[in-house]
């Protein structure tokens, strides 16, 4: 079921789609806000919108340059901008894959719309913007399917990933809850930020900070420039590389640590209690840290936790 209504804010369109197991989700839009909710165990909607939040200046730039091209080229009474870019996003649904794929052609491939997407539990999600945000919700459990993000300069946050899960941005900043799965993440120069790392997970800046929670996992984190800071390790084994930034690490208290830290012209140093004898977990510990920097400081200490 499809259908189109008018609002003060311009056309709404809503699509809902029966379908009583996981889906196969491709969204690809350029600006705006992608909204991705894993509900339920059956059941598709989308819905799609002009985006009212800070679109303002652009979309009466955008009036202005498709009044006047109707004008001169056209002729006779056409819809504003926001309107059209809303009629022209295709919706989509082949078997169990659902499509939603944004205007390609300019101007209207620039106007900020909202799209919010709502499938089962378990779903494929891939969406790939150029500025548009994407904020995902729902991706529990044992079932949980794969999710692959990509923009250009849009942020990404991610409420919690269970399954495969693989994030990339040019200079978005990407922020992602607890992490039980496997992940990769990319970044140019926008920050990575996660609450929890339990599954193995490799990340990747070109200058952009990557902060860590609490980490319970294999680790592998590498950036050209950017500080690297861990809160809370438990477990793992964690492999931090940067060619100027900072390295900190906080250390679980109780936990025992083995540490390979270096910095080639800054100060590397552990804060880390010293026993002179022999503790229980030494011949194999759960926490081993490798650091390494050329220009930056490194420093191991306990975590406040």
């Amino acid at each position: 079921m499809s259908e189109s209504t008018s609002t003060d804010n311009g056309v709404v369109r809503q699509h809902e789609f029966v379908t009583n197991r996981p889906a196969e989700v491709e969204v690809h839009v350029n600006a705006g806000r992608v909204d991705v909710e894993l509900v339920g165990d059956h059941g598709a909607s989308v819905t799609v919108r002009r985006l009212t939040e800070g679109g303002d200046t652009l979309v009466n730039g955008l009036s202005g340059l498709f009044n006047w091209v109707n004008s001169q080229f056209v002729g006779g009474e056409q819809d504003a901008p926001t309107d059209e870019a809303v009629k022209q996003t295709r919706v989509e649904q082949t078997g169990n894959r659902l499509v939603v794929r944004g205007p390609q052609g300019m101007p209207l491939r620039v106007v900020p719309l909202s799209i919010v997407v709502r499938v089962p539990r378990g779903s494929h999600v891939n969406v790939t913007t150029g500025s548009a945000a994407v904020n995902l919700t729902g991706a529990t459990g044992a079932a949980a399917g794969r999710i692959d993000v990509t923009t250009s300069s849009g942020d990404i946050t991610v409420d919690r990933t269970d399954g495969s899960t693989n994030v990339q941005t040019g200079t978005g900043n990407v922020r992602l809850g607890p992490v039980h799965g496997t992940l990769r993440a990319k970044s140019g120069n926008g920050a990575l930020e996660i609450s929890a790392v339990h599954g193995p997970s490799k990340l990747v800046t070109t200058g952009g900070d990557v902060w860590l929670g609490a980490v319970q996992h294999d680790v592998e984190v590498r950036t050209g420039s950017g500080d690297l800071t861990v809160a809370d390790a438990a477990s793992g084994r964690i492999h931090l590389a940067s060619g100027s930034g900072s390295l900190r690490v906080g250390v679980r208290q109780g936990i025992v640590a083995e540490l390979d830290l270096l910095s080639v012209s800054g100060e590397a140093r552990s804060e880390l209690p010293v026993f002179e004898e022999r503790q229980s977990g030494w011949d194999n510990p759960a926490l081993r840290v490798e650091g390494r920097t050329a220009s930056g400081n490194v420093l191991v200490t306990t975590s406040v936790s």
